[in-house]
């Protein structure tokens, strides 16, 4: 199958703290399923921000090929560009998601990413994740990430930990 939507929205924020800002976006996205095990993603979107300072444009495109070769695992792909005023930010991802247990209720994600912008800074992370739904109203999340930024032709490394138990509501 295949679908195409269009939306649009506007924003509107005034603090104490802050100056007020307002924005507004387009969005237009498709999805294009030729198979059952295939599938493909694309969005561009278009955001404007106005705050006392002036107004800026960002231009967002993404596109994403998910491939699910059995019914607990898939395997993806994403690519993304942002051009926020004159700076280039472009990103890539790929990840296999697996459930081992059949209801579902347990998912278990590896993740690889990279990101660049138009000085050549780099920042590439390695991800592994857990999601047990531990009732139908709530989560146990659970997320590493590993990496390596580059920036000036200096190499840091970090570690980030995540934690999350999410209790929904009906």
């Amino acid at each position: 199958g295949w679908d195409l939507s269009f939306d649009q929205g506007a924003t509107w924020q005034d603090s104490d703290r802050d100056d007020a800002s307002s924005g507004y976006f387009i969005r237009l996205q498709t999805s294009i399923v030729p198979h059952s095990s295939y599938s493909l993603f694309a969005e561009y979107s278009i955001d404007w921000d106005e705050s006392d300072s002036g107004t800026e444009r960002t231009d967002s495109g993404r596109l994403r090929l998910l491939w699910v070769p059995r019914d607990t695992l898939s395997l993806s792909g994403e690519i993304r560009l942002r051009r926020l005023q004159d700076d280039d930010q472009f990103s890539w991802q790929y990840s296999a998601s697996w459930l081992p247990l059949r209801d579902g209720s347990l998912q278990c994600v590896l993740a690889y990413s990279e990101e660049e912008d138009r000085d050549g800074n780099r920042t590439r992370s390695f991800t592994p994740s857990l999601t047990w739904e531990v009732t139908h109203y709530a989560t146990l999340s659970l997320r590493y990430s590993r990496g390596e930024q580059e920036t000036n032709n200096q190499i840091n490394s970090f570690e980030t930990a995540f934690l999350n138990f999410r209790i929904f509501y009906d």
